[in-house]
């Protein structure tokens, strides 16, 4: 009863219930590879069951290019802060999604970063290798493929419409010959 009861106020948005929750993390980790959900304690006043929500954070909020080295042997690479170990110690999620909008009026800074601590935060993620940080997307291995076989169509199509624009004429007097063909293999090179 108290599941079913926190299911209907788990989303810190608002705007789904705990399983619409778990379907946008599915979908996430789909098609980005990867999904962040934040835990965020509550005042026992404000919830009616349990005192937390999850907030669905998407694969942008934590920016690939940020990597630099900290104090005692703490670095932070692809987002992520680790310890001398290797042991994550926060993400550092930007504060607004980098999508967005700049609000009318808006005087702050849309590319700043807040540190959220590891605790916080559930990375979700199919790890394929050791020491794999980031997810990876089970559509990337064919997108190279996709891409080479639009090429490949796109070439095709050229060529065909290249073909369709010649055509040959016999000019004579008598009787046509018998047998006329005209391939692309027929036209070697051009001349000047």
């Amino acid at each position: 009863m108290i599941f079913y009861r926190w299911s209907e106020e788990a989303d810190i948005d608002g705007l789904h219930d705990y399983y619409g929750i778990q379907e946008m993390v599915a979908r996430e980790v789909f098609l980005c590879g990867e999904v962040f959900v934040r835990i965020h304690a509550r005042h026992p006043d404000d919830m009616w069951t349990v005192p937390f929500q999850l907030q669905v954070m998407p694969a942008e909020m934590l920016d690939l290019s940020y990597d630099m080295p900290l104090t005692g042997g703490r670095y932070i690479r692809a987002g992520i802060e680790f310890d001398s170990n290797g042991r994550r110690l926060a993400y550092h999620f930007w504060r607004y999604h980098p999508d967005d909008a700049v609000p009318i009026g808006f005087t702050g800074n849309l590319r700043e970063r807040v540190r959220v601590p590891a605790e916080e935060v559930i990375h979700v993620l199919e790890a394929r290798e050791g020491g794999q940080i980031r997810g990876v997307p089970r559509v990337a291995r064919i997108l190279v493929k996709i891409f080479k076989m639009e090429f490949y169509d796109d070439a095709e199509l050229e060529r065909k419409g290249t073909t369709a624009l010649f055509a040959g004429f016999t000019k004579g007097r008598g009787e046509p010959p018998s047998i006329l063909t005209m391939t692309t293999r027929m036209i070697r090179r051009l001349r000047r």
